[in-house]
């Protein structure tokens, strides 16, 4: 767990690249064996790598171990082919690198335990001029989570922006997801009995801030599809005061409710699957057949636009960014990945419990400050 939260031990990043190595050698083991008795040349190892969120993270150190020439890679490899005559660099090169919205988020000793800053430690997710051949990286407009900074490339390489949350760019929702979500941080007030609950400060914050939430645009495409709403709680369980007045606790807080697909991620996996194809990796067809790759049919109009930004992002070229009408439809497929909820808000469900978490650290996915996602650049310096 320890590995998972911070990105580092057994289960980080780098011993990601590390398992790797082992599967590369015995999947060139298997090729060597089929090979046997024959009269080949290998004349070239190249790589296609892809990674989602941290795994990006570790496709990019994976493809820096290959240029610069690993000592661990170099003899993996030579093990594996012989007694093939290999005639290709001694730790092969990474022809195409997908990325799919890296966020690195190692947490060390060294920088407080913190996922947030642009520190990387070990992790190496600097992709100089000829670490590949292409590297095209698709990410999140709509992702904006404390814990979950971008890691640019786009001072080196293609960078496209799709509309979407993390996991609606890399993947991993259900088919459809119920979401019950604190847009505001659920804060408690003591009163009086007699005091009316739209009288209490909590209440008269709570609208403030259902005022200002649609302004952000890291939400305002999503909201028209859900109800929000302020949600209170009462609690009358509290001693009077020394006068014998009868008091009561207010809970208050802006939800947000709605069902959302998985659909869009069909739509950046295909994004993906069209340029990486354009830079010359080779796929199967994609079977029309597949459940898991169908998206509704009026989104097709939307995906071929996101195929073609994406092919002229690959070419160094500009492309017609997505109407405000587009974004209202693709809005209704983005979910909503940054909120207030505690990590085991469905174990308490209801707002006044959700209060009692007043570490800030229990909101694993509370939003950045006003809803706008940190990026940094390779060096792991604060875009602005």
């Amino acid at each position: 767990l320890w590995g998972m939260g911070l990105g580092n031990n057994d289960t980080g990043v780098i011993a990601k690249t590390d398992r790797a190595m082992v599967q590369l050698r015995r999947i060139l083991t298997e090729v060597t064996g089929a090979l046997q008795g024959k009269d080949i040349t290998i004349a070239h190892l190249q790589f296609d790598v892809f990674g989602f969120s941290r795994g990006a993270a570790a496709a990019r150190h994976f493809a820096n171990r290959v240029f610069e020439q690993d000592p661990v890679l170099v003899r993996t490899i030579a093990t594996a082919l012989h007694p093939i005559e290999y005639q290709g660099k001694p730790a092969g090169e990474v022809q195409f690198l997908g990325l799919f919205d890296t966020v690195t988020a190692v947490g060390g000793i060294l920088d407080g335990l913190d996922p947030h800053d642009g520190n990387n430690l070990s992790v190496k997710i600097g992709l100089p001029p000829r670490v590949a051949k292409q590297v095209f990286h698709l990410t999140a407009m709509h992702e904006c989570r404390y814990n979950f900074c971008l890691n640019s490339v786009k001072e080196q390489w293609p960078e496209l922006s799709l509309p979407g949350a993390h996991a609606d760019i890399g993947g991993g929702y259900n088919p459809q997801e119920e979401e019950y979500l604190f847009l505001s941080r659920p804060a408690v007030e003591t009163v009086l009995a007699d005091v009316p609950t739209e009288a209490t400060g909590v209440y008269q914050k709570a609208v403030q801030q259902a005022d200002t939430l649609p302004h952000y645009s890291a939400l305002a495409p999503m909201l028209p599809s859900g109800v929000m709403k302020i949600e209170t709680n009462t609690d009358e369980r509290v001693s009077p005061d020394h006068l014998g007045n009868a008091k009561k606790r207010v809970a208050a807080a802006v939800t947000f409710q709605r069902i959302v697909s998985n659909d869009w991620s069909k739509v950046a996996l295909r994004v993906m699957y069209e340029v990486a194809k354009e830079a010359g990796v080779v796929f199967d067809a994609i079977d029309s057949d597949n459940i898991k790759l169908i998206y509704p049919t009026h989104l097709n109009q939307i995906c071929e636009k996101a195929i073609k930004q994406g092919k002229a992002f690959l070419s160094g070229l500009e492309a017609p960014s997505f109407t405000s009408e587009e974004l209202n439809t693709i809005g209704k497929y983005i979910h909503c990945s940054a909120n207030w909820n505690t990590v085991d808000y469905h174990l308490k469900n209801n707002i006044s419990s959700a209060v009692s978490s007043s570490e800030t650290f229990s909101f694993v996915n509370r939003p950045d400050e006003n809803w706008t996602r940190t990026v940094y650049d390779m060096a792991g310096e604060p875009q602005k």
